[in-house]
C-alpha cells in the first residue's frame, strides 16, 4: 500500500491511478526521474570547468605577481640596490596598499634612500596593517638613522635636519639619531672641524639635549679612543665635553673611570714595591743600599693595573761586598703602561707611557689619568 502523493489517500502500489483523484499514472509520473539530454550535461560540465580554471588562473596570476614584486625588492635590498627595490615596489603598492610585506620593504628602501614622506607613510600605515611588522620596521629605522649620523660629513645643518625629522617620526627615533653622535665626533675631529662640532654641541644644548650630547656622543667617543690607544684625542674629547656643563663632566668621569682605575692601581703597586724593597733588610749592607742585579721575587709576583708584569732595573754603581757578590746602589720598578711596550714618555704622561718609581722618586701620568695625584 502507498499514499497518493496528490491526495494522500491509501492506494494499491500496483495501481496505475488513484481511485480518489482519478488521475491515471500519477505514481509512475512522479516516481520516474526526468533525464536530461546527454549534450546538456556535457555543456554544463564544460562551463563549470571553464569557470573554475578562470578563477584558479586569476588567483595564481595575482599571487605570482605579488610574490615577484616582493621577492625582487627583497633581493635588491639585500644587494644594496635600494633605488631598484623602491622602483619595483612603488607600482605594486599602488595596487596593494595594505600588503604588509610590501609596506615593510617600502619603509626599508625609502629610509635608506634618504626620503622623508614615504618612510613616514609606510611606517604609519603598517601600524594598522601588522603591529608585528611595524615593530620590525621601527627597529630597522632606528638602526639606519644611527648609521646615517655616523656616516655624515661634519655638517651641523644636515645633522639638525636629521634630528628634526627623527622628532617627527617619534621620540625613540630622535634618540636613534643622537646615538650616532660618537661617530660624528670622530669624523669632525679627523676633518679638523672642531668649530663645526662646537656648533653641533651648542645646538644640542639650546634644545636641552646637552646630556644626550655628552652621554651618547662624547662618552662613547672617549671610550673608543682609549681602547684604540688614542689618548691625546680622548683628552680633547673630554675637554670639549666638559664645556657642556655638569652633564658633560659626569659623562667624562664615567668614560675615564675604567682606565683611571687601572692607572691608579698601577701607581699604588709601583709605590708599594719601591717601599718594600727599601725596607727589606736584605737590601742593605754596611749601612748602605745593596739592591740585587736580578728581579726580586716580590717584583716578579706583582702585576700592574692591566694585569701585566712589572719590571725591575738596577741603578747606580755596581759593587761587591763580603756577603754579596754583586749589588747596586739603586733601582727602578717599571710598568710599561696600557700597551705593555717600552716607549718614550710623552709630555702629557698618558697611560701608554711608562709608570715607574726609582729609589727615591716616582714618575707618574698627570692627574688627568689617575685619581690620586702625587
Amino acid at each position: 500500500m502507498e499514499r497518493c502523493p496528490r491526495c494522500s489517500k491509501i492506494v494499491e502500489a500496483n495501481q496505475g491511478y488513484c481511485p480518489v483523484c482519478n488521475r491515471p499514472r500519477i505514481l509512475e509520473s512522479l516516481q520516474t526521474p526526468i533525464v536530461q539530454p546527454a549534450w546538456q550535461q556535457r555543456v554544463w560540465q564544460l562551463l563549470i570547468a571553464l569557470v573554475t580554471l578562470w578563477l584558479v588562473l586569476t588567483v595564481c596570476v595575482a599571487f605570482l605577481r605579488e610574490a615577484k614584486a616582493v621577492r625582487d625588492s627583497r633581493v635588491f635590498l639585500t644587494e644594496g640596490k635600494n633605488q631598484e627595490a623602491w622602483e619595483r615596489l612603488k607600482p605594486f603598492l599602488a595596487d596593494h596598499p595594505d600588503d604588509g610585506q610590501g609596506l615593510l620593504l617600502c619603509g626599508k628602501a625609502t629610509i635608506r634612500l634618504g626620503l622623508r614622506e614615504e618612510p613616514m607613510h609606510c611606517l604609519q600605515h603598517l601600524r594598522a596593517v601588522s603591529p608585528d611588522l611595524n615593530k620590525e620596521l621601527r627597529a630597522d629605522y632606528g638602526q639606519i638613522l644611527t648609521e646615517q649620523v655616523r656616516q655624515l660629513s661634519c655638517d651641523a645643518g644636515i645633522f639638525d635636519n636629521l634630528l628634526s625629522w627623527g622628532d617627527q617620526l617619534g621620540a625613540s627615533f630622535a634618540e636613534s639619531v643622537t646615538a650616532g653622535l660618537d661617530g660624528m665626533i670622530d669624523s669632525c675631529h679627523s676633518a679638523q672641524k672642531d668649530g663645526e662640532l662646537k656648533q653641533i654641541a651648542k645646538s644640542m644644548t639650546e634644545k636641552g639635549q646637552a646630556k644626550a650630547m655628552a652621554e651618547r656622543g662624547y662618552a662613547p667617543a672617549i671610550t673608543r679612543a682609549i681602547a684604540q690607544s688614542r689618548y691625546q684625542e680622548a683628552m680633547v674629547f673630554a675637554q670639549q665635553a666638559a664645556d657642556l656643563g655638569e652633564a658633560g663632566k659626569k659623562a667624562v668621569e664615567a668614560a675615564l673611570a675604567p682606565e683611571r682605575r687601572k692607572v691608579t692601581a698601577t701607581v699604588q703597586a709601583i709605590r708599594s714595591l719601591r717601599d718594600r724593597l727599601k725596607a727589606d733588610p736584605a737590601n742593605q749592607s754596611n749601612y748602605a743600599w745593596c739592591f740585587p742585579a736580578g728581579s726580586p721575587e716580590v717584583v716578579q709576583a706583582a702585576r700592574d693595573g692591566w694585569g701585566r708584569e712589572i719590571f725591575y732595573r738596577p741603578l747606580g754603581d755596581q759593587y761587591g761586598t763580603v756577603d754579596k757578590a754583586e749589588c747596586y746602589g739603586g733601582f727602578t720598578v717599571i710598568s710599561y703602561g696600557a700597551d705593555g711596550v717600552e716607549t718614550e714618555n710623552d709630555w702629557n704622561r698618558s697611560p701608554n707611557a711608562e709608570i715607574s718609581c726609582q729609589t727615591d722618586s716616582c714618575s707618574f701620568p698627570n692627574g688627568f689619568w689617575w685619581s690620586e695625584a702625587e
